[in-house]
């Protein structure tokens, strides 16, 4: 697994763990993103969720080693869910946001995106 939700208290952290490739994301790495996030919307429990990387970096951005052989449908399948994180993270029902922080290969409209949802 390169993806784990720890508990504390009421806060979820959600890892990305992959320290020796400084958790650059991989599709599978998305996908578990993804069902973590829909999890994490019906835990009633959770007031906060941190997203971190294990290791000396959050995350290098895509694993562009991961990136060979594309098409047209795999490069879509990968932007979808690349849109499902975006949309999970969006939807938790986080009451009181204190920080938000992205960076790595988030482009400004997706920032834009995530705060309009988080601080609407």
């Amino acid at each position: 697994m390169t993806m784990r939700i720890e508990h504390h208290g009421a806060v979820a952290h959600l890892v990305l763990a992959r320290p020796e490739r400084l958790s650059a994301l991989t599709p599978d790495m998305l996908e578990q993103l993804g069902e973590a996030t829909l999890a994490l919307q019906k835990e009633a429990g959770v007031r906060a969720v941190v997203l971190r990387g294990e290791g000396r970096a959050f995350c290098a951005g895509a694993d562009v080693g991961t990136m060979t052989g594309f098409d047209v449908v795999s490069g879509r399948a990968r932007i979808h869910r690349a849109q499902r994180v975006i949309a999970g993270l969006a939807n938790l029902d986080m009451r009181d946001v204190r920080m938000l922080t992205l960076t790595g290969g988030t482009t400004q409209t997706q920032k834009n995106v995530i705060a309009g949802h988080i601080f609407a």
